[in-house]
């Protein structure tokens, strides 16, 4: 959808495994998001990059480097109506007795597919903490 509205298609099943590939390699999540568009914005930060298609043409994208990942913490961005990752992880949290809560706060594992983006853990760790009772020790 980002690429998309970029004016870019990307459709068949090998077109979506570039999209995959550009992901992995340009992607990254913001620890705060606005602050990023700003730069984009302004162009007061090396956001822009190129990346090289098979068939040798180039792509330049900026802002859709961090807002792929924005979309974990803001679904909204593309029209989903539900929360975001930091939110389903903290009332899954708080749904739990009392007594695990701290526990289950500084025991958070993050594995594998997206979350191995840069800047996936500090960021979910700043969402936490904000959810998390007053003194709870985010990890």
């Amino acid at each position: 959808k980002l690429l998309t509205d970029r004016g870019y298609s990307f459709t068949t099943a090998a077109e979506r495994e570039i999209v995959r590939d550009m992901k992995e390699k340009l992607a990254y999540v913001a620890l705060d998001a606005e602050v990023d568009l700003q730069h984009v914005a302004n162009r007061s930060a090396d956001i822009e990059r190129v990346y090289q298609l098979p068939d040798g043409n180039e792509i330049i994208i900026d802002k859709e480097r961090f807002q792929c990942g924005e979309l974990y913490f803001n679904p909204s961005l593309i029209g989903l109506e539900s929360q975001g990752v930091h939110q389903s992880m903290a009332a899954s949290i708080l749904s739990c007795d009392v007594d695990i809560r701290s526990r289950l706060f500084s025991n958070v594992v993050l594995s594998g597919g997206s979350t191995l983006l840069p800047g996936f853990p500090e960021r979910i760790q700043k969402e936490l903490a904000l959810l998390a009772p007053r003194g709870s020790d985010v990890r």
